[in-house]
């Protein structure tokens, strides 16, 4: 992930705004990268051209970026980072213990370079090797597992904190309440297209 200046700005509006607890959260914007990118003077606009330029919004479904209060958390099962489901869990359990879970994808820009898995073993081990079983377990189902669109607050691109409403927000409830069905019905869904991820996706580009 590659952090621009305006996430500084994203978490002081939102610890100004709210004294307890919060969670900050948000969508990643894909891009390809073929050069090594250099932090020289101006990197940050020379690559918030690029992505705004070619980059892609993916779905609220990806979680790859968090920001909170030091020591503001509650206690972290042993997951194993960079493997599936601790991101959803991480939501889940801060929208359980009331914190305010905060969506800054209309504030901030987060870039994401594409990659592929070699470096966790392929795609195959990162999403059904030991280590993802492992999340799995420790998560405890899908009713332990929320996403960006569960957030109960959004950050505005003037910086300003508001309740979480829109299509956006109610596609992330009907999401949650699916569950079940995503479980259940995932292979014969892949296979026809029809997985939660594009459905999410579909939504995010009517709603940015």
């Amino acid at each position: 992930m590659i952090l621009r200046p305006d996430i500084v700005d994203a978490c002081e509006a939102v610890a100004a705004q709210i004294d307890d607890r919060f969670l900050l959260i948000g969508q990643r914007t894909d891009i390809h990268l073929h050069d090594y990118l250099e932090f020289e003077p101006g990197w940050a606009d020379r690559l918030t051209g690029l992505a705004r330029a070619e980059g892609e919004l993916n779905s609220p479904i990806w979680i790859d970026w968090f920001a909170f209060r030091r020591n503001a958390l509650f206690p972290i099962r042993d997951f194993v980072i960079g493997r599936p489901g601790y991101d959803h869990w991480l939501v889940a359990r801060a929208l359980e213990e009331g914190l305010a879970v905060v969506d800054a994808t209309e504030a901030v820009l987060v870039i994401h370079q594409h990659h592929d898995y070699s470096s966790g073993g392929g795609r195959q081990a990162v999403w059904h090797g030991p280590e993802a079983q492992s999340n799995k377990d420790l998560i405890g189902g899908r009713r332990h597992m929320r996403i960006i669109s569960n957030a109960s607050h959004r950050l505005t691109p003037e910086l300003r904190v508001e309740r979480a409403k829109g299509t956006k927000y109610l596609a992330g409830k009907l999401h949650a309440q699916l569950g079940p069905f995503w479980e259940a019905s995932m292979g014969p869904r892949h296979r026809l297209g029809l997985d939660a991820d594009g459905l999410q996706r579909a939504v995010s580009k009517i709603t940015r």
